[in-house]
Formats: structure tokens, sequence, C-alpha cells
């Protein structure tokens, strides 16, 4: 996370103090290209001149995932983030990511009602609970994954990045089927290491159900 400089807790409210930063988001990486097509983008090598590969992703990934458990495990009571994406993750100049903006978050002894996450991040049970829970931001990480991994955006002229990358997955070919979607950024002549664990974990993260999700 964003590091605290502390937090402060009373009966109504509970505030957090962070370091300021000068920290890019995901999103000043992610460009759109001039002609894309299909609302691919591709994450450039930004002010930094430094060009994310595989490698560099998986740290970002791993990063965001670890800001994420403390908010879930480790934090005293609990907290749902609520609006988990990409340009609410921030990246130094060592690419350390940070999840930030807790503007929508909640903690877990609420209701989990309220203001929902960004459209295309949203947890489909959230259609039928009216609830958000950790399995959305969970849901949402899955939705950031993806993005990492082919530069499209969540929602794109009626196509969903979750739906297209399932109907074309598939594990008995090589890169699962999925060559059309990746970042060409990435350079991927043979597949890296991971590439299976890193697709199956986005795609068990965007299941339909929290239950089927991982924490």
């Amino acid at each position: 996370m964003a590091e605290g400089g502390g937090d402060s807790a009373t009966q109504c409210q509970r505030r957090f103090c962070y370091e300021l930063t000068d920290d890019q988001d995901q999103m000043t990486w992610i460009r759109q290209r001039g002609k894309a097509k299909k609302g691919r983008r591709t994450i450039d090598r930004g002010k930094s001149g430094i060009r994310l590969d595989w490698r560099r992703r998986l740290r970002i990934a791993l990063g965001a995932a670890r800001g994420l458990a403390y908010l879930h495990e480790l934090a005293d009571p609990s907290i749902v983030h609520r609006d988990i994406k990409s340009s609410n993750i921030l990246l130094d100049h060592h690419l350390n990511a940070k999840v930030s903006d807790f503007g929508l978050s909640r903690q877990l002894s609420g209701d989990g009602k309220g203001h929902i996450t960004t459209q295309g991040y949203l947890d489909p049970e959230y259609y039928m609970t009216q609830q958000l829970t950790e399995k959305s931001d969970v849901y949402s990480f899955g939705i950031l994954l993806l993005e990492i991994l082919t530069a499209r955006k969540p929602i794109d002229r009626g196509r969903y990045i979750v739906r297209e990358v399932r109907n074309a997955m598939d594990k008995a070919k090589d890169f699962y089927g999925l060559h059309e979607f990746l970042d060409p950024v990435l350079g991927l002549g043979t597949k890296p290491p991971g590439f299976e664990r890193f697709v199956d974990l986005a795609m068990s993260c965007v299941e339909e159900s929290g239950d089927r999700r991982p924490r």
C-alpha cells in the first residue's frame, strides 16, 4: 500500500494518513495507441524509459496482491477497498506497486453497502446482493491481472475482457490459445515462466461466484 504514517479511529470513522508521493499510477504506463484496435492499449516505457516486460509486470502484480492481502488479512478491522483498478495502483521509480485511493473503502464490520467500484471491475454478484466483499476486491484484482497481460480495457465497445479471454482460452494450445490477446510489448516469443499460473489465477479471480475465487 501507499505507505501510511498512522491512522486514527473513532466510533464513527477511521482516518488514514499517507506519505506524499510523486508516484505514477499504472495508467500512466498504459498509453492509448493512436490507431488502437479492439480497445488495446500498450504498456509503454513511460517517462522513466523502462519497458514493462514480463518479469516487471509480475513484480507489479505481486506488489498489488500484497497490498490487497494487507487490507483483507492484517488490517484490524479488515478493509474492503471497493475500487481496485489499474489507475489506483501506483508505481514508484523502482516499479514497486502500491495500492492507493481508499475513498470508497469500508471496514468489513460494516454492511458493505454504499458507493460501488468502477464499471468493468465490478463484482457481478453485486447486482444480486448489492454488497461488496473481500471477494469483490479479488474479482477486481483479476481484471487488473488481465489488463497487465493484455493491455486492453476491461470493457471496450461492448466487449468485456473476461468474456473475450474465457471464450478464446484453450489450455491444450500454446499460450493457452491467447496469442492475439497478449500485449505485443511483452515480446513473448516463447512462453515465459509462470505464464499458465498467471492466467489461471486471473481467471479464478474473475469467477462469477465469489465462493470459487481465491482469498
